[in-house]
């Protein structure tokens, strides 16, 4: 039994065979970390340039807010500032429209005066200094 023991031990040989696989294993497992480490930093280099871009993007979207808040302001002004000259209009157009009303009430007056009391005919488009000169 003590021979079929022995032939059961490993030799030196086979213990330096299989320390060498092991070694390789560990150089294939140290290759293989060294990878992972180098991923790693590029991994950590491309989050530290997305973090850069993602400020950026953030700073630029918070000017353009700013930008589009004050063009909000302004259109909001113009619009109030629009109404109001829209009701200017219209109201110049009624003092207009009414000042047109009395002028002609005047002109008519006027021509019936004319008649009745100098019976002055007056002509139609007649010029305000012909009809002055006509009235001495």
């Amino acid at each position: 039994m003590e021979g079929s023991s022995c032939h059961n031990e490993p030799t030196n040989s086979d213990i330096l065979a299989m320390l060498e696989r092991i070694e390789l294993k560990l150089k294939d497992i140290d290759k293989s970390l060294k990878s992972i480490e180098s991923l790693e930093k590029k991994v950590d280099n491309f989050h530290k340039d997305l973090k850069k871009v993602w400020l950026h993007l953030d700073k630029f979207t918070k000017e353009i807010s700013g930008k589009v808040n004050r063009v909000e302001h302004i259109v909001d002004s113009v619009d109030i500032e629009f109404e109001g000259a829209r009701r200017r209009i219209a109201d110049f157009e009624r003092d207009e429209d009414k000042l047109k009303e009395d002028m002609n009430y005047v002109q008519s007056q006027g021509m019936r005066d004319n008649l009745i009391f100098g019976s002055i005919p007056v002509e139609q488009d007649e010029a305000p200094a012909r009809t002055e000169q006509i009235a001495r």
